[in-house]
């Protein structure tokens, strides 16, 4: 029984309303009184000097913008009018700007204002100047209010030294629609802040609904970024960044491993940092890296042993690939997007925008620097992988020297130039997994395009003797060049996964290999082709829930970003081993065996319970992918019993539209793919078999690829698929009105397809042909920004309703009375298990929210289905059911016991209940005083004829009629005042 989850969740539902009012107290606009009893350093405060916004006193349009800044008299908090800042699609950015005011330097101040927002995003910037009116920073944040109504905000930064007067932004940010109003704006020092208690993520989760539970963090993963190699205090070390989830309060942390015995010499956390993709190392043996989502640069320095953060690299949102040292100590990043070349100044930190590659490119996965020439080599890629060389350490002329028609083949299934190293006077890039080599001028010195993961690895490394180099194939293998020669030399040295970086060192007077691999550090000797040592890095976190999976045998599976498949422990006290391997968008279960689909190429994979091994990815064996046909993503999966067929839907590769459907027959092992056969240009993004009409449903999104331009598509389509001719049946806009994207589709027992169009949940009835909006669990879609994979539709087992994920938020229909609520805000995925309970995500966190009726929760421990004499008592922890039963001579409910009552069931003699555990009594009749108190649990009372008093008192809450009145015919008291009787042979309504 759950009495002590219940507890702490209504201490922690207690906290946060606690939180909720003290943060009223510290925001409501109570008669106007500021924040302090500071003096407002700001003039026409509330926007009624003036004839228009650009005569105002004290204030002014920003850039001389005036078409997005108007005083309105529309509303007001404050006089007669308040500021306007309006902008819609097609406009360009600005606001309304302060003059100079007074500021202190090393003192935190406060802009406090009331908003009333219509919609959109409205960013708050202080301008903090110095003497000479110099910007010396200019600090932002994005300020979101409730909707449609006043409500009062307040943004806070320290001045730096140097202040001396501040200007105040209120600024539409570029991309971005907004619309909203602003009056009684105040500025100066920063009042002191509110004590206030703060509740950890998980408690924010748990305090909006009692029923929820928290299962833990069932996806730890290590994903490491590329390594680079370095020497600390006489002993080799590898760098690497890990992944984190900084939502979940586990961000990227740095890691300094001893390559010779695998020690971790020091981590240092990267705060709010997801992960980094790159690392590399300057001349002066400073490491740097730069991360995502956050994009910001970061350095270690090997003298200190201190990671510090250099900020934003630009005004842009940063996605780095490519790195690359650079002369005198300073680094190349390659940036995304727009393929832009940036350089680092290792002095001032300065980060320089060098150029734009190219306008067709996307991305820099890959620079090299080669010092005696003064040239940097950039590989650019997203929609064809091609090789530029630039002199004059990248400011000087740029020449193309490698694509697709100085290599033939180079195009063919690859996007990128993924890696890229010079050792000697070649460039050794990798391009699909295989090898091009060139001279420094391009000239194609190696190139085969029918090679398959020969180029297995992050970095090619100089061998031991001259114009050697060395680098690791598919399986692990180490793989010797000759440059002089243009041949390839396997030796006998396997790691057994990819090299992703290291060095030789021969000062012992045996050339050794210290390297990280893909599953940690080695020493190789070269000499005798042996390896020395062999450690894995023992550094794992937990990660971000990329989806949830119901399994075979009523397992949940929770898989995670980027890689990482775990079991459930539905206890959530010992979830299973986390296989480093995925990432898995769906799943479907078909005889006993659990079937993933696998980013990228749309691999199907299976996973049978008898014979799966965690540590042993061979063991989840993939059936087939979808590369040559142009698929990546399968975000929807279906089996159909009937054929024994699996369905798998999928979005098109980068910058493709064409998303298709594979078919895997589970009788003869093969598959086929449709993809225009389907729909133009349409991107499957569920999948749903119906085996009422034998029918497919597919949900399509407008979104294509990543990088790929619009198809021309204005909504996502049901598409009803028939599987028999391999045929489209037809294709419906099932929200009454084109939407973006249709996901989570799912099929209840009736054969009604339910589904989420945007911010809408739908049904639609194959039987009449029509679909109906039943309420909304979402948002809208925002304007350009791709949309894949949304909402999850699930239908419990235990009650019948059904739960949706969308857009962050969890809620529930009800079928039998047409009601949509919201549970609660903040979880992402969700997945129903056989017990009817649902399994909800948030970040790196895995919830259950424990439907009533689930069977996990309640268990009978007595059963009883016919006549009972001489009454019935339930002793305390027994769970007693009555199901069409009857009992002569009262029920009594003892403290801690359980009743739960159904299907006509008949008491005579009344039912006396103190402290019980739960009560349930559904569509029964009781003859007899009815007295219920103090339950700890669940109380419901629904569909009953009581002939008899009824008295309900100290119960944790009221008790629930779940819409089905009850019929009493004698005195109501208490708490069961709230039951709703309807009419019968003479009913009590006191």
């Amino acid at each position: 029984m759950r009495q002590s989850r219940t507890l702490l969740t209504r201490a922690a539902g207690v906290l946060l309303a606690g939180v909720m009012l003290a943060a009223a107290g510290v925001s409501a606009h109570a008669e106007g009184d500021p924040p302090s009893e500071e003096p407002n350093r700001l003039t026409n405060t509330s926007f009624e000097e003036g004839e228009d916004a650009t005569t105002a006193p004290g204030w002014s349009p920003l850039w001389g913008r005036n078409e997005l800044v108007s005083f309105s008299d529309e509303r007001a908090s404050d006089g007669v009018r308040s500021l306007h800042i309006l902008r819609e699609d097609g406009m360009r950015t600005g606001g309304f700007v302060s003059e100079r005011v007074p500021a202190d330097a090393g003192e935190t101040h406060e802009l406090s204002f009331d908003q009333y927002r219509v919609g959109g995003a409205l960013s708050v910037t202080f301008y903090f100047d110095d003497a000479d009116g110099n910007v010396i920073t200019q600090p932002y944040e994005m300020v979101r209010s409730t909707t449609d109504t006043w409500e009062r905000t307040s943004v806070r930064f320290e001045a730096p030294e140097g202040t001396v007067s501040a200007r105040l932004l209120f600024y539409a940010v570029s991309g971005a629609t907004l619309n909203t109003f602003i009056d009684d704006v105040w500025f100066g020092l920063a009042s002191e802040e509110p004590e206030e208690p703060e509740l950890s993520p998980v408690e924010t989760i748990l305090a909006q609904d009692e029923n929820l539970e928290y299962l833990g963090t069932p996806v730890t993963t290590q994903i490491p970024s590329q390594a680079a190699h370095g020497i600390e205090d006489g002993r080799h070390v590898s760098y690497q960044a890990f992944k984190g989830s900084p939502d979940a309060g586990y961000p990227a942390t740095f890691a300094v491993t001893d390559v010779a015995t695998g020690e971790q010499v020091r981590t240092c956390v990267i705060d709010g940092a997801e992960h980094s993709r790159n690392l590399n190392i300057a001349d002066d043996g400073r490491v740097y890296w730069g991360t995502y989502h956050d994009s910001k640069l970061w350095r270690y320095d090997p003298a200190t042993g201190e990671c510090e953060d250099l900020g934003r690299m630009s005004d842009q949102k940063d996605s780095t690939f490519g790195m690359s040292p650079g002369p005198d100590a300073s680094m190349y990043i390659g940036a995304y997007p727009d393929g832009r070349l940036l350089h680092v100044d290792p002095v001032t930190d300065e980060v320089e925008l060098l150029r734009e590659i190219d306008p067709n490119a996307d991305y820099i996965h890959s620079i090299a620097y080669h010092e005696e020439t003064d040239t940097v080599y950039v590989g650019s890629g997203g929609q064809v992988p091609q090789i530029w060389k630039i002199t004059d350490a990248g400011r000087g002329e740029q020449t193309l020297i490698a694509d697709n028609s100085t290599a033939p083949g180079l195009n063919d299934g690859a996007t990128f130039v993924g890696r890229m190293d010079i050792v000697g006077d070649r460039i050794f890039a990798q391009v699909g997994l295989r090898m091009l080599v060139l001279d420094l001028d391009g000239n194609v010195i190696h190139w085969d395009a029918d090679q398959t993961r020969y180029f297995f690895g992050h970095h090619l490394i100089a061998g031991a003797d001259p114009g050697t180099a060395i680098f690791s194939t598919a399986g692990g293998t180490l793989v010797e060049y000759d440059i002089a020669t243009n041949t390839f030399e396997p030796t006998n040295i396997s790691i057994g996964g990819y090299l992703s970086n290291g060095v030789v060192d021969d000062s012992s007077g045996t050339p050794l290999l210290y390297g990280t691999s893909a599953s940690g550090v080695f020493v190789a000797d070269l000499e005798s082709e042996s390896l020395v040592s062999e450690n894995a890095i023992d550094f794992a976190q937990p990660t971000l829930i990329q989806k949830l999976h119901a399994g075979p045998g009523n397992s949940v599976w929770a898989s995670g970003y980027m890689v990482g498949l775990a079991q459930v422990d539905k206890s959530g006290a010992d979830h299973g081993p986390t296989m480093q391997r995925g990432q898995y968008e769906s799943a479907a279960v078909r005889d006993g065996k659990l079937y993933l689909g696998a980013y990228g190429h749309a691999k199907l994979e299976v996973l049978d319970p008898a014979t799966y091994d965690p540590t042993d990815g061979s063991t989840v064996p993939r059936l087939f992918d979808g590369l040559a046909e142009g698929q990546d993503r399968p975000f929807g999966m279906a089996y159909n019993p009937d054929r024994d067929e699996i369905y798998m839907g999928a979005v098109a590769i980068y910058g493709q539209t064409q998303g298709g459907l594979a078919i895997w027959d589970g009788a003869t092992g093969e598959h086929e793919w449709l993809t225009s056969e389907i729909g133009q240009d349409e991107n499957i993004v569920s999948v749903a078999y119906n085996p009422v009409d034998g029918l497919v449903y597919l949900g399509s999104t407008v979104d294509g690829g990543l990088g790929s331009d619009p198809s021309g598509n204005t909504a996502g389509k049901l598409i009803v698929f028939d599987p028999e001719t391999r045929t489209v049946v037809t294709t419906i806009d099932p929200a009454g009105e084109e939407r973006e994207g249709i996901t989570g589709l799912m099929v209840d027992p009736d054969g009604v397809v339910w589904g989420v169009a945007e911010e809408a949940l739908f049904a639609y009835d194959p039987a009449t042909g029509e679909s109906e909006v039943k309420g909304t669990v979402g948002g809208r879609y925002g304007a350009g920004t791709t949309y894949w994979a949304y909402g999850t539709v699930t239908m419990s087992d235990a009650d019948g309703r059904i739960y949706v994920t969308a857009g962050y938020r969890f809620s529930v229909h009800d079928p039998a009375t047409g009601e949509t609520t919201r549970i609660a805000n903040g979880l992402q995925w969700s997945a129903a298990d056989e017990d009817g309970d649902i399994y909800l995500s948030a970040g790196a966190h895995l919830f259950r929210y424990n439907v009533a009726g689930s069977a996990d929760e309640w268990t009978c421990t007595e059963t009883h289905t016919d006549r009972v004499d001489g009454g019935l008592t339930v002793p305390e922890d027994a769970v007693v059911c009555l199901d069409g039963a009857r009992v002569n001579g009262g029920v009594s409910v003892e403290a801690g016991g359980a009743l739960l009552i159904e299907n006509s069931s008949s008491i005579r003699g009344g039912l006396m209940s103190a402290d019980a555990a739960t009560l349930r009594v559904r569509d029964s009749e009781i003859r007899g005083a009815v007295s219920v108190t103090g339950t700890t649990g669940e109380f419901v009372f629904m569909g009953n004829e009581v002939r008899g008093s009824l008295h309900c008192s100290g119960n944790l809450s009221e008790p629930d009629d779940e819409g089905s009145a009850n019929a009493i015919t004698g005195a109501v008291a208490g708490q069961c005042t709230a039951l709703a009787p309807v009419e019968g042979d003479s009913p009590n309504l006191s």
